[in-house]
């Protein structure tokens, strides 16, 4: 993964809607963008092109802002032996 996730990413790429009602009750800064000059995405980013619509509710209701420009993202998909594959992809360009 790139260097610069926070709690929020992880928690945003799993659908994890309860973890970042958390992290928001206790002032974490779910909004952050990674730390790299060439990749940027918020959690609110990975919600949007992985489908996660509980954690983007979350997301959007702690201010998110849905239309915020980002370059790359990850992509979550599951693998047919259980668990998942994550990979780094290029700025989204589709509709959400």
């Amino acid at each position: 993964m790139e260097p610069g996730l926070t709690a929020a990413h992880f928690a945003a790429l799993g659908n994890h809607a309860t973890c970042l009602l958390e992290l928001v009750a206790h002032g974490a800064d779910v909004h952050m963008p990674t730390e790299s000059d060439e990749i940027s995405f918020r959690p609110i980013h990975l919600t949007r092109v992985n489908k996660h619509m509980e954690a983007l509710s979350v997301l959007k209701d702690a201010g998110g802002d849905v239309e915020s420009p980002f370059t790359h993202y990850i992509l979550r998909t599951p693998k047919p032996q259980g668990g998942y594959t994550y990979n780094l992809m290029g700025a989204y360009h589709g509709e959400f």
